[in-house]
């Protein structure tokens, strides 16, 4: 008896999951999304491609790759993954940032000159801010504001403390950030003043920063506090520039009388980064040449 109820408990499980992506796979139609398309590594050179979808059923899914011209056998069998968004019925003033990956069964070249990939219907459908992968390179117009220090203790006066290094506006001050995922960045720093600002910066070492974000031209910053550890360093003697990897540990905010608070993060990220992030990746991606 309690090993039939097990199994009827997996079948429902499977059941629901199963009617889960395949009310996602209607949204994405509906919307008519648009998907980032990635060849799974080493298949081919080809990226920065993007996809629409075109039919789903129970077997697979349809998307059109336009930017493609031709097409290779080769391709039959590897997996994609594929990025979208789509704003749920309920609630359409909410985006969610979505990813699936899928083998390819079949490329069609259609009549038109078009390019069809038929995908096995993906297994699920997770949240694109979960791939750790996934970087975007920012400059002073996505991160105009940044503050760095050395590790800050929790209840540490923020005001009374100056920064190791900081830029605004359009200062020029020897470092910048490099790129910028839910779950770290990289730092760029000029070796004269890496030298004198944190001399010897060695992996394991805890730093905290703070940065404004702007997704878009025109839209009103939002602050982030975060505490990272350092996990690795790279000198370039040709540029004069040392690249700083860090990821992050905790996130913070002020209290009243201006003094850190700081709490773990969830599932490794720091909250509602991943909303810039994606808006980033995505601007990055349309702006982009499409590779035939």
């Amino acid at each position: 008896m309690c090993s039939l109820w097990v199994k009827n408990s997996k079948v429902e499980n499977a059941g629901a999951k199963r009617k889960m992506l395949l009310g996602i796979l209607a949204d994405l139609q509906d919307q008519r999304a648009k998907l980032k398309f990635e060849f799974d590594e080493g298949v081919t050179s080809i990226k920065n491609l993007t996809a629409s979808p075109v039919k789903y059923d129970a077997s697979g899914v349809t998307v059109e790759v336009s930017a493609l011209k031709t097409v290779s056998e080769r391709w039959v069998g590897t997996s994609v993954s594929c990025y979208f968004r789509i704003r749920p019925r309920e609630n359409d003033g909410y985006a969610q940032f979505l990813t699936f990956s899928s083998p390819i069964r079949s490329v069609q070249q259609q009549p038109n000159g078009m390019v069809w990939f038929v995908l096995a219907l993906p297994e699920g459908v997770k949240s694109a801010q979960q791939r750790r992968c996934v970087r975007v390179a920012v400059d002073r117009n996505r991160v105009p504001v940044a503050s760095f220090w050395g590790q800050m203790p929790a209840g540490a006066r923020v005001e009374a403390r100056p920064p190791l290094l900081h830029f605004e506006a359009d200062a020029n001050p020897g470092f910048r950030l490099g790129n910028i995922s839910t779950h770290g960045l990289q730092l760029l720093v000029d070796n004269a003043l890496l030298r004198e600002a944190m001399p010897r910066p060695s992996r394991g070492d805890y730093f905290s920063i703070y940065f404004e974000a702007i997704a878009e031209p025109g839209a009103e910053p939002e602050s982030f506090y975060a505490s990272m550890i350092l996990r690795n360093t790279f000198s370039d003697p040709q540029t004069g520039v040392t690249s700083l990897g860090f990821e992050f540990t905790d996130e913070g905010e002020l209290d009243e009388r201006g003094r850190i608070e700081w709490k773990p993060l969830k599932s490794g990220e720091v909250s509602n980064l991943g909303v810039y992030v994606f808006k980033w990746n995505l601007l990055d991606f349309h702006r982009e040449k499409r590779i035939v």
